[in-house]
């Protein structure tokens, strides 16, 4: 990147990092869902799958993926270190879902379907 160039966002590797997590939930998800028939514990996208089904799962997700990224960006520009730590905080959080499911893959039997 040039001296003359602008930086089109301020944390992108932390963004790759939430967006794979993000697209990494979304299948968790659907194994958790489809082969073992267990609930979502998320009670908005539990709401969203009733209405949507698993299609209507992934814009929901980006949907909150581009929020963050746009309040990461916002708080980052008035205080980078604040901006900094909700963008680690995000990545972290994305984690959790993941593990969980991880967790529940590990010890679940998959649904026999006939």
């Amino acid at each position: 990147m040039s001296a003359g160039q602008a930086r089109s966002v301020l944390y992108p590797d932390l963004y790759c990092w939430y967006v794979l997590l993000a697209a990494l939930d979304i299948i968790v998800t659907a194994l958790v869902l489809d082969l073992y028939g267990m609930i979502e514990a998320n009670a908005l996208a539990a709401k969203v799958i009733d209405q949507y089904g698993l299609a209507g799962l992934v814009p929901y997700k980006f949907a909150s993926v581009i929020l963050v990224v746009l309040i990461c960006e916002y708080v980052g520009k008035l205080r980078p270190a604040t901006g900094l730590r909700i963008a680690r905080l995000a990545v972290g959080v994305s984690c959790l879902p993941i593990l969980a499911a991880a967790v529940q893959l590990a010890f679940a039997q998959p649904m026999v379907r006939l």
